[in-house]
């Protein structure tokens, strides 16, 4: 239940949301943390975070400071060089240029759309994801947190999981590996459109009756929810992962960590 969340792991899950979020948010900041939640697809945090990095170092290769600075729009925008630094990292999706889309349309978009990611609720986020491939509900949700959003969860695995441990109706399928009918591969199921959206909303009405969730206007931070269920399923226990929760290491691992 809701009661055996303490605020020591509240706290924690404030550093580490605060860790995520853009600050101060601009074009660049937006577009190079829209690849760090794509990259984070088929990643954990430390391999995106050294992707983000990579991609300081290209943008600013003679500057000492060049990992406290977001990433140049020229860097950003050469969607060959954002590929080929993501397959020297290791990133397996790398055939299927999951990056180019999602920089096609947003250098294409003028004005402050990155305020509108920040803000959008679920009608928002459905039509950003049925314009931009390989946006999905997860990944734009992820996106419009690190940009500072408190509307919409990240549904990953330890999420969802979480949510089902605290009494939610979660689908086992979505966070529990099943074999394929055919050969020996486990996959795990995805929520629909429809069902992504009821358990956002069930969330939201379990953690109403925390004041402790609440923003000033009586409305659920499901930044804050999300950052703790994720916290809460991510910690590996391993010194490295540990850091994370160390704010005065976290600059060493998470491009977010130490606001540029």
């Amino acid at each position: 239940m809701i009661e055996e969340i303490s605020d020591w792991e509240i706290k924690k899950a404030k550093n580490v949301l605060n860790a995520h979020v853009v600050k101060p948010l601009t074009r660049e900041g937006a577009l190079e943390s829209l690849l760090f939640c794509i990259a984070s697809q088929a990643w954990a945090w430390e391999p995106a975070s050294k992707f983000v990095y990579d991609l300081r170092q290209k943008s600013y290769p003679n500057d000492f400071n060049a990992k406290l600075k977001y990433a140049s729009l020229d860097v950003l925008s050469d969607k060959k060089l954002v590929n080929k630094i993501a397959k020297e990292n290791g990133w397996r999706f790398h055939h299927q240029d999951r990056f180019d889309a999602p920089l096609d349309y947003f250098e294409k978009q003028n004005g402050l759309w990155y305020e509108e990611v920040m803000n959008a609720d679920s009608v928002i986020r459905n039509e950003y994801c049925k314009n931009v491939k390989w946006v999905s509900n997860k990944t734009f949700s992820f996106w419009h947190i690190c940009l500072g959003g408190t509307n919409l969860l990240a549904l990953d695995v330890h999420v969802m999981k979480n949510l089902s441990d605290l009494g939610l109706r979660v689908n086992e399928s979505y966070f529990i590996s099943r074999p394929r009918l055919k050969g020996n591969q486990k996959v795990r199921k995805t929520p629909s459109d429809k069902d992504y959206i009821r358990i956002e909303e069930d969330a939201k009405k379990f953690f109403s009756y925390d004041e402790r969730f609440l923003l000033d206007n009586q409305k659920v931070n499901l930044a804050l929810v999300d950052s703790l269920l994720w916290w809460r399923g991510a910690n590996r226990g391993s010194l490295r992962q540990m850091n994370l929760f160390k704010e005065h290491d976290i600059i060493n691992y998470l491009p977010y960590g130490k606001k540029v």
